[in-house]
């Protein structure tokens, strides 16, 4: 299910505020503290962009259990511990049937520009579900890690050292790159299975479509063959190389401004 949908579905519940004066990307960020994840925020005017901006989409324990389809926090944790031991694999479906609305080409500045604080070096994308596929080992990871956008075609991440580092030093051991394919837009359980920690080899796409009761459909990227949900509203696609770059400072979950880095 494309994010759109999922937010049509939160509209009827009442879970949803749209906020349709025109705004810019420091005003998203005061507006979405301002509502301390009650509900989720639908931005239908931002400057420099065509495009809506949805933030606090898992900013409460009532939306979250709503994804989840649960009762209480407990409900919530097994449901997630259960889909992490016993992931399902996805059905294949060719590309030309997948529902990605949005193609920006090579021009990353085709997307919204969001700086989040004044001494962000640039515009960060910090919910993208990242994608890739071990070059000798084959092994899939789905994680979700913060963007800095150095220009039309460049980037650099922050990387920890966890199973994405790991498939990235297979890449570099090998004196290759590492291909991935970025997804913006996607269904929030995809976003919960990213951001947990199954074992090295578990692909947390399977992982998610346990959460959805094997309703979630897979596809190949056109350019490298990852195997990414059919379903979501911008794909990119690209590679990591042995190349760094400055990244940073950005203000990380403590409110605080994280150090500068070198990152790939």
């Amino acid at each position: 299910m494309r994010l759109s949908l999922v937010i049509d579905e939160l509209m009827k519940k009442d879970l949803v505020n749209v906020i349709d004066e025109e705004v810019n990307s420091l005003e998203i960020t005061t507006i979405t503290r301002s509502y301390k994840g009650e509900k989720v925020l639908l931005f239908t005017r931002v400057k420099g962009t065509d495009m809506p901006i949805v933030t606090n989409l898992i900013g409460s324990r009532r939306v979250l259990k709503e994804f989840f389809n649960a009762k209480n926090d407990h409900e919530v944790y097994m449901k997630l511990m259960k889909a992490c031991e016993m992931p399902i694999k996805c059905k294949e479906i060719p590309f030309k049937s997948s529902s990605f609305t949005r193609r920006i080409g090579a021009d990353l500045g085709r997307l919204p520009q969001l700086v989040y604080y004044p001494e962000d070096p640039g515009p960060y994308i910090t919910s993208g579900v990242l994608i890739a596929k071990g070059v000798k080992s084959g092994i899939c990871n789905a994680s979700i890690h913060r963007l800095l956008i150095l220009g039309k075609e460049r980037m650099t991440i922050r990387i920890v050292p966890r199973h994405l580092w790991q498939l990235y030093k297979e890449a570099v051991n090998e004196g290759r790159t590492l291909p991935v394919a970025i997804i913006i837009g996607t269904h929030p359980l995809i976003l919960i299975a990213a951001s947990s920690s199954p074992p090295f080899g578990v692909y947390e796409v399977e992982v998610a479509n346990a959460l959805m009761n094997n309703k979630l459909e897979i596809t190949k990227s056109p350019n490298y063959k990852i195997p990414i949900p059919a379903h979501g509203e911008i794909l990119i696609e690209g590679e990591i190389t042995a190349e760094e770059e400055d990244e940073g400072p950005f203000v990380d979950l403590t409110g605080t401004y994280d150090i500068v880095r070198k990152q790939p």
